[in-house]
Parts: structure tokens; C-alpha cells; sequence
């Protein structure tokens, strides 16, 4: 089946922001390591520069020691310098608006396929028009990034409750439950390393009055805080609630719409499952964009049905 044209500049435009969004999230993930990881090697080399001394082999090493001292200091310098130039709200707010916007475009999309509220009227393209015009004041400030032609031509052909269900519903349910298992896993990893350091450092404390060198357990503790402040930056927490509840709120609409044995021709309810499901979808991101700044998304709300 052929699908309308007309669908060819909200697609465009789903594209180049959610092509921005990944970028612009690349460009965090990149800095946000290279921030921690410079910290960590920092507080390493300073704690090994200060035990120098006690080695005898390096015990007249002064120039290595100094060395390895302002190595240390540079790393940390450079560290405070990327988390406070490269991570600034600017970059972070522009990811937020990107990926917002893509979603809001994409739902748009979805709906006018469906031929779902606010798309079932006789002005359905006027409709659209408007919606992506005002979705796209809202990124107006961010530099967008190109993306490369469709490998093979996009599906933005009409939909049926059951192919909605398939390609939207279905696809959201998978995206959810995959993002969540992987920042469960990570944000474990993070928990386990930041329970045993917390450990050790209690330990080395406990020992202390027996010669321990001062410069580990400052070693440790500064790990310690490092990983749990990076733990805290990443959202696991909130992400991970968040996307369970959607998937689950999707599952609920999904059996609740399989269980009344409506179909197309009942185009009320047909509408109203549809509408719900954007507005989890909406509800979601709303809830992704509060975790990640204190200002709520200024995009189209999905229309009741």
C-alpha cells in the first residue's frame, strides 16, 4: 500500500533530530568518561607519587617524583576542566531538546499513519503541518546534524490497530525492556565496585594505626566518590523505573485491547487505544526530560481522545 507523501517532511524531520540526539549523546558519554577516567588516573598517580619514598629503588628519584606528581595534577586539572567546559547545561539541554523533539515527531507520525485523533479529520495535513512547524520552534536554537539518505525506503504506509500494535507498540515494549536491562546491569556494576571500595576504605581506616599509608585510603576514598557521583550523573535509577512502567503500561493496554475483541471497524475504541498509547509514550518522555533538567519539555501534548 502507497503511502501518503505528505509523510515525507515529518519523517525528514524525525530523522535529522533523533540523528542529532545520538550525536550530541556520543558527545557526553565521550566527555563524561574522559572526565572520570582523568580524575581516577589523577588520584592514582598522586597517591603513587606520594609514596615514592618508601621505595627504596625510587628513593633518589626526585625528578620522577615531581614528574609524576604534576602528571597527577594535570590529569585532575584537566578533569575539572572538561566536567565544567564540556559537560556544561547548554550541550546537555541541547541532547534533551533533540531527542524530545524526535519523539514528539515520531508519535506524529504514528498517529497520522493510524488516521488517529488529532489526524481523522478532513484538515488532518493542515494538522500535521502545524504540529511539526511548533515541534520544530522548540529546537530552534540547536545546530542540527545531517543524516544519510534512508537505506531503503521508510514504511510510512496507513496502519491497522494490528499493525500499530506491531510496529509501534511492539517495537516500544523491546526498546524499553532492552534499555532498562542494560542500565540495570551497568548501574550494578557500579553499586558492587562502589560497596567494595566503600569496604576497603574501611578497612585501611580500621588499619591505619598499623602503617598504612595515608595516600591509599585517600586513593580509595576518592574513587569511592568519583564512581558514585558518575553513578548518580547517568539517571540509572530513574531511567530504569521509567521505562519498566512504560513497558508495562504498554503491555496492559495491549492484552486490555486484545481482550475486548474490538477491531477496526470500531473506530471509537480503535481511536481511544491508540491515543493511550502516544500518551504513555508521551508520559515517558516527559518523565526522561525531568530527569534530566528541572524544565519541563515544551512540546505539542498528544491530543485526548
Amino acid at each position: 500500500m502507497a503511502y501518503d507523501k505528505i509523510l515525507d517532511v515529518p519523517w525528514h524531520a524525525y530523522r535529522t533530530w533523533a540523528g542529532t540526539a545520538r550525536f550530541l549523546k556520543r558527545e557526553l558519554n565521550r566527555w563524561t568518561h574522559y572526565t572520570l577516567g582523568l580524575a581516577l588516573i589523577g588520584a592514582l598517580l598522586a597517591a603513587v607519587g606520594q609514596e615514592f619514598h618508601v621505595l627504596p629503588a625510587f628513593k633518589d628519584w626526585t625528578t620522577l617524583q615531581k614528574g609524576v606528581a604534576f602528571v597527577a595534577s594535570a590529569a585532575v586539572a584537566l578533569s575539572a576542566y572538561f566536567g565544567k567546559q564540556a559537560l556544561t547545561q547548554g550541550n546537555t539541554s541541547d541532547w534533551i531538546k533533540a531527542r524530545s523533539a524526535a519523539e514528539s515527531l515520531k508519535a506524529a507520525v504514528y498517529l497520522y499513519r493510524a488516521s488517529a485523533p488529532p489526524f481523522d479529520t478532513a484538515d488532518r495535513e493542515k494538522i500535521l503541518f502545524d504540529r511539526v512547524d511548533a515541534i520544530e520552534q522548540t529546537v530552534a536554537t540547536v545546530q542540527s546534524r545531517a543524516v544519510a539518505p534512508d537505506a531503503k525506503p521508510p514504511d510510512l504506509t496507513p496502519l491497522t490497530v494490528d499493525d500499530y500494535i506491531q510496529k509501534r507498540v511492539d517495537d516500544q515494549i523491546g526498546y524499553y525492556d532492552q534499555r532498562s536491562s542494560e542500565y540495570q546491569r551497568q548501574n550494578d556494576i557500579l553499586r558492587n565496585t562502589v560497596f567494595w571500595l566503600g569496604a576497603a576504605s574501611a578497612i585501611l581506616a580500621l588499619m591505619s594505626a598499623l602503617g598504612v599509608v595515608p595516600a591509599l585510603i585517600g586513593l580509595v576514598a576518592t574513587l569511592t566518590a568519583s564512581l558514585s557521583a558518575h553513578a548518580q550523573s547517568q539517571q540509572y535509577q530513574t531511567l530504569i523505573v521509567t521505562y519498566q512502567s512504560t513497558s508495562r503500561r504498554l503491555l496492559e493496554l495491549k492484552g486490555a485491547w486484545a481482550a475486548s475483541h474490538k477491531t477496526d471497524a470500531d473506530a471509537a475504541e480503535r481511536s481511544d487505544f491508540i491515543v493511550k498509547c502516544e500518551h504513555a509514550l508521551a508520559i515517558e518522555n516527559s518523565a526522561w526530560v525531568g530527569a534530566w533538567s528541572p524544565q519541563k519539555p515544551a512540546v505539542p501534548p498528544v491530543a485526548q481522545a
